[in-house]
């Protein structure tokens, strides 16, 4: 039967030394038990005393001095002894076990003579002569000294001088020789013949493996003379990693992990606590066999594990256990085996009993079959389970298929069941439908990838399908990476709500990889990094802080062991954040600065130096070092911040500093041409619902422009309320009586425990939330159609809903509470209070000087643009406007029936729109005069009347109200932007053309009219409301046959139109107009 050692390594060959010995050596206990008995008559007192400091600085303490002089120990009476070295030096020690011969003074003599007790009492009492203070004395001898004299002596001596004696014999050094395998170093300090020393062939990987330990240990010593501590730990841990696997001795090797472990307990994190401990036990188990050191390691790890909420840490355990099980053979009083298995099986009763966590219940029911098989369970019973969690699991992301399939490959008596082949057949199904789904995924990432700078949308829309196919176990790394890229998409066409709840997802799987393995993914990095600038980006400073300070740790921990990774470039871009932090702090708002007294203390303490020199300059005190920079020259200073706060990086801050100082918080977004406005309670979850819906949106229309999907609606309102009660409630609705599609969300207090049905009952709102907002938006029947092709083809509900969440984050992560500066800022240090009465004020140069105004500055086209003059996938969601001058769902409620004219016999021409409900009518008319007040100088509001729209019907007309294309340039639009200017016409069909005549004719005397809202009361009859009057002094007025493509008015033309065209005219403009819509629409 094979040993643990020979199993594995016939398992893992790998990972274990691959040198062969030439020639082993040739030296046997009993020949060198003869040779240190005789050493005196050859002379080799001096060759003894070299060999025994080696021995002593492996067995007991490395830090010896070589002592020159006569044998015997000369003028210093000892023959070597320890000099002091620092705590952290002493850290980098693994061989010897006596750490505390770093601060205390150890003498060592050292005898070949064979009346070693008189040598002893002589060596010793010389020794305590010199008053150095040593604490600890050892005497090594080439004699034999039974147990009992040596007992005897040790305590005489040790009343004697009340000093710690340690007498070391032959057995002791025979024993240290052979069992810890130090034979080379009595070959080499006798000079023994070269038939008695070892010949190694090093094997390719071996070479590869002593290279790379040699570096790490100029590292650690480096790491610790420069002060690196937070890079130790990986460090330490690769080394003995290294170290078994070169299958060095036991000594040594457990001497590395133990240095990792106190490298680890002052300067580590607790995963990395627990990785060295697992390590270390099955180092002990499979390489050396050391099986009490196996259950010490088994025991610690337990400790730590026990309780834990991570289900690996229980894996981890398991597979410790099966060990113990194999050691003890299943005896219940061995290695206390019984109470080990009784832990164990409650640990696996809390995880599969925890409905909070599905994902990790089915994931410990796996791991416990392996359990329930050791404990004589019936194969037929647990293949029969392992079919259910198989098709349980199959679906989830957080369910390790892997690990099914390890374990019935690597337990073959699984293979024995009756079932066996349909939990086979089962995995071979399931792993080749995950396979190709995950090789298809890959190729839409690459074309995605392809396709990021040129045609973002498309890319978007071939990533959302990557994603849905590689949400798997397996492919998380693969998974992590595409959010993170889908983040850089959406972000790169301003949809940064969508790209912040992607970049926090992508931190979320990659710092649950890192808990659960111990492993650094870049991926982790780079998620804060991006997270930590977008919530910068968004003014949300706290949120911002909290993730650089999470990236500095984990930037630590990948750089202890990539030292030389490309990634320590992010190191040097940490300046550049803490430049645009500042930035951002000088944008504070006065009433904020109150109180952010003790917010430089909290910059200063992670290193954000210029961040702390903003907000003191805002608070109203100089930085002293600042300051002292500049040589105390204010007028310097002043330029420099000028400077710094003008720098570029400036326009690209959308919102302003948020601290979570007040009671509300505006989060607004703006999707497809409309804004959505949210303003929400700081209570948690209000803000992360509010996050999660905007995100949502984004995500699902982000492609809604390509899919020539466009919002009719230039802005939505909502506002989340947070309201106290037990029960968990989220309930959104229409306000009632508002015209304005507004919006209101009441949310109560979160569960303690995050239940998958909590987590699914925000997933469900969150859907239902976002399609309301859409309905409003979206003209529905092209909505329709869109949206079904979205679905079916860009799965884009996916895109939407699963990874642009935070609450659940922000629970676990945050602790259940938003983060602002009241929840991580400590009231203690310096205090920087308020002197400043009057908001700073910081001269703005890159605000370029106003162009005047120039009608012919901006080509408005009213027709569908070719690629070449208007690429669509150029355009980024903050480029697209649609002008409020009509306000569809207004219009929509107020059922515009007709024109209301008078001519002549009124002061002014009357042009009154009718409306079948009159208070959306006035509605429409507040708002007119809320943006152009009662007299439209600038004809913002353009109003046009088109005659003869049907020959078959001469007297027809058609009138249009629109936006004026000035807006465009009133609200800093340019030739690039994409313009969603809505229309509304209405097709009279009068008997005549008496009272269409008669306001002509009277606008053309006066060159002026008024408007105001008209309605039809109860009793039918036409009530006006003259008060809302706006006088204009422009109406375009234009037969249909003169219309061509570059009129406003094109837009009132049908494709069904049959305008009338007098026979003299030949290629009238408006059948070109006509011939160009019917080609669009086919």
């Amino acid at each position: 039967m094979k040993t643990p050692y020979e199993f594995y390594k016939k398992m893992h060959p790998q990972q274990f030394s691959d040198s062969k010995s030439t020639r082993k050596i040739d030296l046997s206990k009993d020949m060198f038990d003869y040779y240190l008995e005789t050493l005196t008559s050859r002379s080799q007192e001096k060759d003894f005393e070299n060999f025994c400091r080696k021995i002593a600085e492996k067995e007991i303490c490395p830090n010896l001095i070589i002592q020159t002089g006569p044998t015997g120990g000369g003028d210093s009476k000892v023959d070597t002894e320890t000099y002091p070295v620092s705590d952290d030096i002493a850290l980098s020690w693994y061989s010897g076990v006596g750490r505390e011969a770093s601060k205390e003074r150890w003498a060592f003599a050292i005898s070949a003579k064979k009346d070693w007790k008189s040598k002893v009492k002589s060596d010793v009492k010389k020794i305590v002569g010199t008053g150095r203070g040593y604490s600890v004395i050892y005497f090594m001898s080439n004699q034999f000294i039974s147990d009992k004299k040596r007992a005897d002596t040790e305590d005489e001596l040790r009343k004697t001088y009340e000093v710690n004696i340690r007498i070391l014999d032959k057995m002791w050094l025979l024993e240290k020789v052979f069992s810890s395998k130090h034979e080379k170093i009595a070959v080499e300090c006798f000079n023994i013949s070269d038939r008695f020393s070892e010949a190694d062939e090093i094997g390719s990987r071996d070479y590869a493996k002593k290279k790379r330990l040699d570096d790490i240990e100029g590292q650690i010593k480096e790491d610790i003379e420069n002060g690196n501590y937070h890079i130790l730990s990986e460090k330490a841990l690769e080394a003995a990693i290294i170290s078994r696997e070169l299958e060095f001795p036991n000594l040594e090797t457990s001497g590395k992990f133990e240095r990792a472990q106190n490298i680890i307990k002052r300067y580590g994190t607790h995963v990395q606590k627990k990785e060295c401990l697992y390590q270390w036990a099955w180092t002990m188990y499979w390489w050396y066999m050391d099986y009490d050191d196996f259950y010490l390691r088994y025991h610690n790890f337990e400790s730590l594990v026990v309780d834990s909420s991570n289900v690996y840490d229980l894996e981890k355990l398991t597979n410790l256990w099966m060990n113990l099980h194999t050691i003890t053979k299943g005896d219940k009083s061995k290695y206390n085996f019984e109470a080990h298995t009784t832990a164990i099986q409650e640990e696996y009763e809390k995880f599969i009993s925890d409905t909070s966590r599905p994902n990790a219940a089915l994931q410990a029911k796996a791991n416990y079959i392996n359990v329930k098989l050791f404990m004589g369970g019936d194969i037929n019973l647990l293949v029969d389970e392992f079919i259910e969690i198989v098709e349980q699991g199959k679906d989830s992301l957080e369910f390790n298929f892997l690990t099914i399939k390890r374990i019935i490959t690597e337990f073959p008596i699984y293979q024995k069941a009756k079932n066996y082949d349909t939990l086979f057949e089962l995995l071979v199904s399931i792993s080749v439908e995950r396979k190709s789904e995950i090789e298809a995924a890959r190729l839409l990432i690459i074309r995605s990838e392809q396709l990021m700078k040129e045609k973002p949308y498309t890319a978007i829309r071939f990533l959302g399908r990557a994603i849905v196919k590689i949400t798997k176990d397996e492919s998380k790394k693969e998974l992590t990476r595409a959010l993170l890229l889908m983040g850089q998409l959406f972000e790169s066409v301003d949809l940064n709500w969508a790209a912040r709840g992607y970049y926090l997802n992508a931190f979320h799987l990659s710092i649950n990889e890192y808990f659960n393995s111990g492993e650094v993914n870049p991926t982790l990095i780079g998620s804060l990094n991006s997270v930590k600038f977008i919530e910068l980006k968004l003014g949300r400073l706290i949120h911002s802080t909290e993730f650089y300070k999470l990236e500095q740790i984990v930037i630590n921990l990948y750089l202890s062991n990539n030292p030389e990774s490309e990634l320590k470039d992010i190191v040097e871009q940490e300046y550049n954040y803490d430049f645009i932090l500042g930035i951002q702090i000088f944008r504070t708002d006065l009433n904020d600065l109150k109180k952010l007294s003790y917010f430089p203390n909290y910059l200063e303490e992670w290193a954000l130096e210029f961040s702390s020199i903003a907000i003191k300059y805002c608070l109203g005190h100089v930085d002293e070092e600042f300051s002292n920079s500049f040589n105390n020259n204010t007028e310097a200073m002043e330029d420099f911040i000028t400077k710094w706060y003008n720098q570029p990086a400036r326009l690209q801050l959308i919102g302003l500093p948020w601290y979570g100082t007040r009671n509300s918080y505006i989060l607004s977004s703006k999707v497809i041409g409309c804004k959505i406005n949210i303003s929400s309670d700081i209570h948690f979850p209000c803000i992360e619902i509010g996050e999660s819906i905007l995100g949502s949106i984004e995500g699902f229309l982000s492609t809604g422009t390509v899919d020539k999907i466009h919002s009719f609606i230039p802005e939505i309102n909502l506002q989340i309320k947070y309201i106290e009660q037990d029960e968990f409630t989220l309930e959104i609705s229409r306000v009632k009586d508002s015209i304005k599609p507004e919006f209101f969300i009441t949310c109560s207090s979160y569960p303690e425990i995050n239940t998958p049905d909590v987590q699914m009952k925000v997933k469900e709102f969150i859907k239902d939330a976002t399609i309301q907002l859409m309905a409003e938006m979206v003209n529905l029947e092209s909505f329709d159609t869109a949206v079904k092709q979205m679905l079916a083809k860009d799965s884009a509900l996916d895109r939407a809903i699963n990874f642009t969440g935070s609450s659940s984050i922000v629970f676990e992560y945050f602790s259940k509470e938003t983060p602002t500066v009241n929840s991580v800022v400590e009231k203690n240090g310096s205090e920087f209070a308020l002197e400043r009465k009057q908001p700073i004020y910081i001269v703005d140069t890159l605000i370029n000087e106003e162009k005047e105004e120039n009608n012919d500055s901006i080509d408005v086209k009213y027709e569908k643009p070719s690629e070449e003059e208007f690429n669509i996938e150029n355009t980024k969601q903050s480029d697209i406007e649609t002008l409020d001058i009509i306000n569809i769902p207004l219009w929509e409620q107020s059922k515009w029936k007709g024109i209301y004219f008078t001519g002549e016999s009124s002061p002014l021409p009357v042009f009154s729109p009718m409306f079948s409900y009159g208070k959306a009518g006035q509605e429409i008319f507040r708002e007119w005069i809320e943006k152009v007040g009662n007299v439209d100088t600038k004809n913002n509001i353009r109003v046009g009347i088109i005659k003869g729209v049907n020959r078959n019907k001469p007297y027809d007309y058609r009138v249009l109200f629109t936006a004026n294309e000035t807006l465009i340039r009133t609200n800093n639009l340019t030739s690039n932007n994409l313009i969603m200017s809505p229309a509304r016409i209405i097709t009279m069909e009068p008997s005549d053309h008496v009272n269409l005549n008669m306001f002509i004719e009277a606008y053309k005397k006066v060159g002026k009219y008024i408007m105001f809202p008209s309605s039809f009361n109860e009793n039918k009859s036409l009530s006006m409301n003259k008060e809302l009057n706006i006088l204009k002094n422009e109406i375009e007025i234009i037969n249909a046959w003169e219309i061509d493509e570059e009129s406003y008015l094109s837009l009132a033309i049908l494709p069904s139109d049959e305008p009338v065209i007098p026979a003299v005219v030949r290629d009238a403009p408006v059948l070109k107009v006509i011939d160009r819509i019917k080609r669009i629409q086919r």
